[in-house]
């Protein structure tokens, strides 16, 4: 008798330590909202509890503590552990009193919800564009009827599409054709100047916030690597979550001719801005200058 409690002691006591590893990575993953660790694992963390249970029946039965007889012992064992993993692991709702059904946490299942509803709104996106690609043309006439700046212009006919997707838009021009009484600006030391405005207005850091940029080499500094990256044409999109708590942003140069260049600084309103975005403006932005070139 004092074997059979000592080997039910070790199996709860066993069950008990997992059950409190795995609420303190529970907590953990509560405390820390952006870490999805506890979720993605859980399907391990319940076959663990099973596992952990039979292998403790198996080695209790090996050594001869429990035997046949302490069936009903077991059997409610087993069903307190079924009822942990209801309970603690599967999280279920209840939508039936009687002939109880259970629908646990799926994380698999909400994985596939998120990426389809983003699947919608990126074709909802790509239908809009197309659209505004078709009517650009009389957007353009009425926007030229009211006799504005080009940058003016240029803000508004881009704010068709950064509206619709609740966005928002700052356009900064690169003045190429600004000269010093010495000795003319470079278009390169003009490009740079612009881009440090948008620094500080946005209060933005090059060393944390760049999201899809890899150093060449360790020796290059971080900014040196946005200033290069915006040269070549290519987007920098910028995180500013977690220091600023204003999610993502993207950092568009536009190039029209050898004359003008425009960097677009797009950010949330209402919704989050992703790279899609960011090249359907770039390419709204290009069209207008193109059609600008032809009016003259």
């Amino acid at each position: 008798m004092e074997k059979e409690a000592l080997g039910f002691s070790i199996l709860i006591g066993i069950l008990l330590l997992f059950i409190l590893y795995v609420y303190i990575q529970s907590w953990r993953s509560f405390r820390n909202k952006e870490d999805n660790r506890f979720n993605e694992n859980l399907y391990q963390y319940r076959k663990t509890l099973y596992f952990l249970f039979v292998l403790c029946l198996g080695i209790l039965w090996i050594v001869q503590i429990l035997s046949i007889k302490d069936w009903q012992t077991l059997l409610i064992l087993a069903v307190i552990v079924v009822f942990i993993d209801i309970s603690v692991f599967s999280t279920p709702t209840i939508k039936k009193i009687w002939r109880t059904e259970f629908q646990a946490f799926d994380p698999l299942k909400s994985y596939i919800q998120e990426n389809s509803l983003l699947e919608e709104r990126q074709k909802d996106k790509l239908n809009y564009f197309s659209q505004l690609i078709q009517i650009a043309p009389l957007i353009k006439s009425d926007i030229d009827s009211r006799d504005l700046e080009f940058s003016e212009a240029l803000s508004i006919f881009l704010s068709y599409y950064a509206e619709a997707f609740g966005l928002r838009i700052h356009l900064y021009q690169v003045e190429a054709n600004r000269q010093n009484e010495e000795q003319p600006y470079e278009t390169i030391d003009l490009f740079i100047e612009t881009i440090q405005i948008i620094k500080q207005t946005h209060t933005l850091d090059w060393s944390t916030m760049p999201d899809n940029l890899v150093k060449p080499d360790e020796t290059a500094s971080s900014e040196t690597i946005v200033i290069e990256t915006l040269w070549n044409g290519d987007i920098v999109a910028l995180d500013r979550e977690e220091k600023h708590g204003k999610g993502m942003a993207h950092l568009c140069p536009v190039f029209v001719g050898e004359d003008e260049i425009f960097l677009l600084f797009i950010e949330e309103h209402h919704q989050r801005v992703y790279e899609m975005d960011a090249l359907f403006l770039t390419n709204l932005a290009c069209l207008f200058c193109f059609f600008e070139k032809q009016n003259e």
